[in-house]
């Protein structure tokens, strides 16, 4: 036999479009076979497919636990709390005594301070290029007397501080310069306004962070396959995945590249295999 003489009959790939596994996706696929030929490839579109954004945060309804929330760090002035956070006679988790406090309100989070900074922390994972919002309502909740509360939070390497009566819904929008975690950074502290240098209030509730990017990927392609090659090859959305399956069962998994490419693996046994599509139910993340 000459090499890759003979083109592994009806190769087909599909593309796992590689964001988190609670996106909703559904999709109808249809794939052709190429003949045994060593000039046709063989492609698989999605006739169908539609993108539901979903909260990538975790627990952002901010469940409390007994010595904080469940998924998120807390920090004082920058400075992590390490072995959890106490509690006033309120109730409330405490960032800096008789400074900064905290507590749950339905749908969220009300933050005190009388000068320090508290925040909340948590890491999410974006993908390059990709487009995300922030969103949450945030209301300054303090008394005619009370000095103004300032809303701080970050995103990746973004840090904004902004008078919380000036906010209401929130809408900040945010594009990935590299894949990766991120800190996603919310909280408060004490501002000012023209009649009161006292303590700040301020509530945060309906906090979310999505990815908006809800395009769905160009099917993927794939170049021939031959009996005596072990590699597949060809082109998809850069940094998702694809997937073969064969006839035996045998499912072959590649990362794409950030320039589209990808080349699993294959099997490198000789002999004719069928590659057919096995649906996978994920988008970007």
């Amino acid at each position: 036999m000459k090499n890759k003489e003979i083109l592994k009959k009806g190769a087909v790939a599909l593309i796992a479009f590689n964001v988190i596994a609670s996106t909703s996706v559904t999709s109808l696929l249809s794939t052709t076979a190429s003949a045994a030929t060593t000039t046709e490839k063989t492609t698989a579109s999605a006739r169908s497919t539609v993108v539901t954004p979903v909260n990538l945060l975790k627990n952002p309804g901010f469940t409390p636990n007994a010595l904080g929330f469940d998924d998120w760090t807390p920090a004082y002035d920058d400075t992590v709390i390490t072995g959890g956070m106490s509690k006033d006679n309120s109730g409330y988790f405490i960032f800096g005594i008789n400074s900064a406090t905290v507590g749950s309100e339905s749908g969220g989070l009300r933050f005190w301070s009388a000068g320090g900074k508290g925040t909340l922390t948590q890491k999410v994972h974006v993908i390059k290029g990709e487009s995300y919002r922030l969103s949450a309502v945030v209301k300054d909740v303090g008394g005619l007397f009370d000095a103004g509360a300032d809303f701080y939070y970050k995103v990746g390497t973004e840090e904004t501080r902004v008078a919380a009566k000036n906010v209401g819904d929130l809408n900040y929008d945010y594009t990935a310069t590299e894949t990766g975690d991120i800190d996603l950074t919310v909280g408060m502290l004490r501002g000012g306004n023209f009649l009161g240098t006292n303590s700040a209030a301020m509530s945060l509730t309906n906090l979310e962070f999505k990815n908006t990017d809800v395009t769905p990927p160009a099917a993927p392609t794939i170049n021939p396959i031959y009996t005596d090659a072990n590699l597949a090859t060809g082109k998809a959305e850069p940094n998702s995945t694809v997937i073969l399956t064969t006839e035996d069962g045998e499912s072959v998994k590649g990362s794409v590249d950030a320039d589209g490419n990808y080349s699993p693996t294959t099997s490198s046994n000789y002999g004719t295999y069928c590659y057919s599509c096995k649906p996978r139910y994920c988008r970007k993340h």
